[in-house]
C-alpha cells in the first residue's frame, strides 16, 4: 500500500531550435484511508474521489449495502476486526475513522497509535470522544498521538446528513492540506 500514485502534467513550448522549453509537473495524488463503510463513508468517498484522492476503505462487515454502492474507492479491505488494521505511516496520508461504534473506533485508534499521518480524524460526539481519548491515555497511549487526532471530526457547520458530514470532514482535510 505504500505505492506512490503520481499524475504527470507536461507543457512543451517550442519556438525554434535554440529557444524551447519543456515543463513537467509531477503531483502525488493524496491518499485517504477511511475506516468504516457506512453511509457517511459512502458520502465521504464520493466527495474525496471528486477532489482527486486515492481512497482505501477498511471494514469488518462485508455484507453492507453501502460497500456494494461505493464505486468511488480504489481499494477495499475486509478485516476480521479493526485491531488487525494495517496502514503504514505516511506523513502525507489522511485517515478518517468512522466505524459503527465506540468499541470499534477504539480498536481502530489502538491499531494506529505508533503511526504518523498528515491527518487523523475520528467521527463521534464531543463527549464520547473525550471519554475515549481519556481511556486511551489511561492505557498509556502517548499524549502527542492523542493530541494529533482531530475530533470531533470536521468543521463545525451543524452537519446533519451523511453528505453534509462528508463536506465538513473534507473541508477540514483541505484546510490541513493547504496549511503548508
Amino acid at each position: 500500500m505504500s505505492q506512490i500514485i503520481a499524475e504527470i502534467f507536461s507543457i512543451s513550448i517550442f519556438l525554434d531550435e535554440s529557444n524551447w522549453s519543456y515543463h513537467a509537473v509531477i503531483g502525488h495524488k493524496p491518499s485517504a484511508h477511511i475506516i468504516g463503510g457506512g453511509h457517511c463513508s459512502l458520502a465521504l468517498s464520493q466527495l474525496l474521489d471528486s477532489l482527486g484522492f486515492r481512497i482505501y476503505l477498511y471494514e469488518t462487515r462485508q455484507e453492507l449495502n453501502t460497500i456494494a454502492a461505493n464505486h468511488f474507492i480504489h481499494k477495499l479491505e475486509i478485516l476480521p476486526q479493526y485491531s488487525k488494521l494495517e496502514i503504514p505511516s505516511d506523513i502525507q496520508a489522511y485517515v478518517v475513522i468512522m466505524t459503527f461504534g465506540y468499541r470499534t473506533d477504539k480498536e481502530a485508534i489502538q491499531a494506529l497509535t505508533t503511526k504518523k499521518f498528515k491527518y487523523l480524524g475520528v467521527l463521534g460526539s464531543k463527549n464520547k470522544m473525550q471519554q475515549l481519548l481519556q481511556e486511551l491515555a489511561n492505557q498509556g497511549v502517548s499524549s502527542s498521538f492523542l493530541d494529533s487526532i482531530f475530533t470531533p471530526i470536521g468543521l463545525p457547520i451543524r452537519s446533519q446528513t451523511p453528505m453534509e458530514i462528508a463536506v465538513s470532514i473534507a473541508a477540514q482535510m483541505i484546510q490541513v492540506k493547504n496549511k503548508d
